[in-house]
């Protein structure tokens, strides 16, 4: 009686998100004529629904894959279905039933939750101070926001072995889909950037548009694609991983973009130090490895940052912005000390901030001076407090995966290395890119902290996480 009452909740909970999901298609798909496919469509959704209900981490799989490697942006077939919104929409959904309803899923909190709150209040500080409240507000409800509400939900809803085995054939498949469509349009000369430098969807004002927030973007699965090389002992996944990481990082190469490349290469030492005995070589290795992909990327061959734009004083154009935008936001941050300029306005107040002017405004290209002049001295403080404890539970789970006397399996060796390798590499690329705000480091640092809750229940240390239910 009782299972016969759940698949009844169960078939409820899915005919009302059906009904919620057909109502936003309505209200938000500018293509009348796909309502006459709603009567045909619902049978289906209904089905997913309740598949989504029942397996949860899909959905929130689902909604890491299309919003941190944009694929409804790199296939423009399926843009206009909104996918991510539909996505969140179930995410919230399938939280709030296995929550409310089935008490399935248990709430608990993290020390490093309680940064992340500091620091979106440091953030929203910056949005009341900010020089232009109405783009800082935007910019903080549609995406900033969303980032907040998804970390405890990827944290609190990957909690199982497959789950994570899940993840590193997702992060795996999705960037080998884009480096495939970067290389493709590559070879028939679209979208490129400078002549040379590839993207995907500049139509769509996409962030894979930009050859910077592309190379970043690819490094997870990078590492992910190195890590299921060196755990999985089939010839059949080595093959495979193989295959993906040299057409990642070929992509990258493709991108020439040299936060992207620090961030490979950094991978390589992850690896070179795990694998090589010797540890002192690892590091020697890992700056050979960023000569040898500086060469081949053909950095220096860019119309800007290439060798072609070398001054008198040896430094190139490209740097020399990048300079000027680092003295802008250390500017930005002595004049606005305790929330700065506002989130999303860097560029707004370049011109006013810095010491040279040329007409046009820039970006910042590093993560930690785009927080510093955006959200102040404090902000960047949080944020590295944050850094820092998120790159501890990092070296913690490698120390628990492969030194405790209990054994994992290799699903989860896999997801420890991927994801310290990535966590290393976006740090290390940081400094070149601005990927402060971006999806990328929250979801390593969500992966990174549901992965330490996984292994210490599984070897009975002592508690990292409080349940929000007070019980223990």
């Amino acid at each position: 009686m009782r299972k016969f009452l759940n698949s009844i909740n169960l078939l409820l909970w899915g005919i009302g998100i059906c009904l919620l999901i057909g109502g936003t298609y309505l209200l938000f798909i500018p293509y009348p004529e796909l309502i006459l496919a709603i009567p045909f469509a619902i049978p289906l959704v209904l089905i997913a629904v309740i598949g989504a209900l029942a397996y949860p981490f899909l959905v929130v799989i689902s909604f890491v894959a299309f919003s941190y490697f944009r694929i409804h942006e790199a296939i423009p077939q399926i843009y206009p279905l909104r996918i991510p919104l539909i996505l969140a929409i179930a995410t919230a959904g399938v939280l709030t039933y296995h929550i409310a309803i089935r008490n399935t899923v248990r709430p608990y909190w993290r020390y490093e939750l309680s940064i992340l709150s500091v620091f979106a209040a440091q953030v929203l500080l910056s949005v009341i101070f900010s020089t232009n409240r109405a783009n800082s507000l935007e910019f903080f409800l549609s995406i900033f926001a969303k980032t907040l509400l998804m970390v405890p939900a990827i944290i609190w809803l990957t909690r199982k072995s497959y789950e994570f085995k899940l993840t590193t054939y997702t992060f795996i498949i999705c960037g080998t889909l884009l480096s495939v469509i970067g290389l493709i349009n590559k070879f028939k000369g679209v979208g490129l950037v400078e002549g040379s430098r590839i993207t995907i969807a500049r139509e769509f004002s996409s962030v894979l548009g930009d050859p910077n927030d592309l190379a970043s973007i690819l490094l997870c699965p990078l590492s992910f694609a190195a890590a299921l090389y060196f755990s999985n002992k089939k010839i059949i996944f080595r093959l495979i991983s193989i295959l993906s990481f040299l057409l990642i990082l070929y992509a990258i190469f493709s991108t020439q973009s040299r936060g992207g490349l620090l961030g490979a290469a950094t991978i390589f030492y992850v690896y070179f130090a795990r694998v090589i005995k010797p540890k002192k070589i690892a590091p020697v290795l890992g700056l050979i490895s960023l000569v040898i992909m500086a060469l081949l990327s053909g950095i220096s061959d860019r119309s800007s940052g290439g060798i072609n734009e070398l001054s008198q004083s040896g430094v190139d154009a490209s740097s020399m912005g990048r300079i000027y935008a680092w003295g802008a936001s250390i500017e930005m941050a002595i004049a606005h000390p305790i929330a700065g300029v506002g989130v999303n306005n860097f560029l707004n107040n370049f011109w006013e901030f810095s010491s040279y002017w040329d007409g046009q405004n820039k970006a910042a290209h590093s993560a930690w001076f785009e927080i510093l002049g955006e959200t102040g001295f404090a902000g960047l403080i949080v944020y590295l407090i944050l850094i820092s404890r998120i790159l501890k539970v990092s070296r913690e789970n490698m120390h628990l995966v492969f030194s405790s006397k209990f054994k994992f399996n290799s699903d989860t060796e896999v997801v420890a290395r991927a994801l310290h390798s990535s966590l290393l590499g976006i740090i290390v690329s940081s400094t070149f890119l601005s990927q402060g705000f971006a999806w990328s480091g929250y979801i390593i640092f969500s992966l990174t902290l549901a992965l330490n809750t996984y292994v210490k229940k599984r070897i009975n240390t002592k508690q990292c996480y409080t349940l929000l239910s007070g019980q223990a």
